[in-house]
């Protein structure tokens, strides 16, 4: 993907997602089958769904969830919006993976929190893991190879499809999300998921130490700290990580990354978190840097990393 610089817009209110301007292209190399239907529920939902540029045989799924506030073009950065996460669609050309972009109600999904003042009611698991399984019906996927990332409000709910679904999802990539404290989520399943985390150290709308966000219908979550040591429990992990820092490529971002790696032989998974110095509610990324407006309300953006590259990495070595 070629580099591209955008000026942000200022979603209202809570909003935890945003977007940029750039020239109206089709940049992407595959087959993008946008606003796409499915009613569950007696709801008719939305959805994008990207085919790569060359399929070949039997296709990984990633699904891609949108934060609080967010809509499904400016996510994956098509039409007139660029977002750090349309790095996925050249992950998609890459490596031959069919990614399926849903879109929430009222831009939010409901995560589990019941302290969430923009959160709906609806049934957005069972929404969720109907579509995937309408979309493989369709379409040649690799079911062992089903996996799922979200960003903020979207990774909140990624981490309640890996709690309530896991026999669906080969593992899960939460960015600027941690486990919510007032948690209404079934957590009776025992299976384990791999898991990698992306967390900014200075996240005031999800704040890295736990506690309320500083937006006032968002909640309450979990440390860093906490979050993952449910993870470890539910996967089994040794006690201690493997620490590792990533180069500072971008000595001007403020921010530096480093990784905490657990392994857990004992259910062959994982559990990764990547933490983003500096950072805030940003996802980070090299190729697709936000604005320096956007920056001054949700905090500074890590440019050391390429986020979607680093999910893709962890989650490709599991399939159930």
């Amino acid at each position: 993907m070629k580099q591209r610089w955008f000026v942000s817009t200022v979603l209202a209110g809570a909003a935890l997602s945003a977007c940029g301007l750039t020239t109206p292209g089709e940049w992407w190399g595959g087959t993008l089958h946008r606003d796409q239907t499915f009613t569950h529920g007696g709801l008719e939902r939305s959805y994008h769904l990207y085919e790569p540029k060359t399929p070949s045989g039997s296709m990984p799924l990633v699904l891609l969830l949108h934060g609080g506030g967010g809509v499904i073009d400016n996510h994956i950065g098509v039409g007139s919006h660029d977002w750090p996460h349309q790095v996925w669609l050249d992950i998609a050309d890459e490596d031959g993976l069919m990614l399926l972009v849903p879109q929430g109600i009222d831009e939010h999904w409901n995560c589990c929190r019941s302290d969430c003042g923009g959160c709906p009611e609806t049934d957005d698991v069972g929404f969720l893991v109907d579509l995937i399984d309408d979309v493989a019906g369709r379409y040649e996927i690799d079911r062992s190879r089903v996996y799922v990332t979200g960003e903020s409000n979207g990774g909140l709910m990624s981490m309640r499809l890996a709690q309530e679904a896991p026999e669906v999802f080969a593992a899960v990539g939460p960015v600027i999300a941690l486990m919510p404290e007032n948690n209404e989520c079934d957590v009776s399943s025992e299976l384990p998921v791999p898991i990698i985390y992306q967390l900014g150290t200075e996240d005031r709308a999800i704040p890295y130490e736990g506690g309320a966000s500083s937006f006032e219908t968002t909640g309450s979550f979990l440390s860093k700290d906490a979050s993952v040591q449910y993870w470890l429990d539910r996967n089994q992990c040794e006690d201690q990580p493997t620490s590792s820092d990533y180069e500072d490529l971008d000595r001007w971002d403020r921010s530096t990354a480093h990784r905490e790696d657990w392994g857990c032989p004992a259910t062959g998974t994982a559990v990764s978190v990547i933490i983003l110095d500096g950072a805030g509610h940003n996802a980070p990324s090299i190729e697709v840097r936000v604005s320096l407006i956007w920056e001054a309300l949700t905090g500074q953006q890590n440019h050391d990393i390429e986020g979607a590259r680093e999910l893709w990495a962890f989650m490709k070595g599991y399939a159930l």
